[in-house]
């Protein structure tokens, strides 16, 4: 099999995004003391709903910073920093499989998430472009947004009653 081409992303959009990153990455979520012991405050979403039907806002913060393997988050944050230097296959693979968490979540979030998720897709979907197209240059990843919808989300899940250490 052929190898890819290597699609390089600037150094210093990824020095720019490891430091804005870091503190959202390192975030533990946890809800406030004052809010009942249940599923989401104890690391987990209701589990109750069925997997096709719309999140609640608790569900949807569970989903970004507490389920998975890794978390969301921490997902995103890995694969714009891994394809930081270039994308190889497994970075190609890892943005895809980022991209498509975060496409799935998309579809389930409440509307006031809509736009936050939307941000946060932009790189993994200007990289899926630029795959699917198969061309060779290189391609800027619009790192930036992925960061501002990240901080979006954040907000709105303090608002929801989080609290990030």
């Amino acid at each position: 099999m052929a190898s890819m081409e290597i699609f390089p992303v600037r150094r210093a959009v990824a020095t720019a995004l490891a430091a804005s990153l870091s503190v959202v990455l390192l975030a533990a979520c946890s809800p406030d003391d004052d809010e009942p012991q249940g599923p989401a405050a104890s690391g987990t979403a209701s589990g109750t709903t069925d997997p096709d039907e719309p999140l609640t806002a608790k569900d949807a913060c569970a989903a970004m910073y507490i389920e998975g393997d890794p978390p969301l988050e921490r997902a995103v944050g890995d694969a714009l920093v891994g394809v930081s230097e270039g994308l190889d296959q497994d970075g190609a693979a890892e943005m895809t499989t980022v991209g498509i968490r975060l496409g799935s979540l998309s579809t389930k979030v409440p509307a006031e998430f809509d736009d936050a998720v939307a941000q946060v897709r932009v790189p993994f979907l200007q990289l899926q472009t630029a795959l699917d197209a198969g061309t060779e240059q290189s391609v800027d990843l619009d790192v930036a947004s992925a960061r501002e919808g990240l901080v979006a989300y954040r907000a709105l899940c303090e608002d929801e009653g989080y609290a990030f250490d």
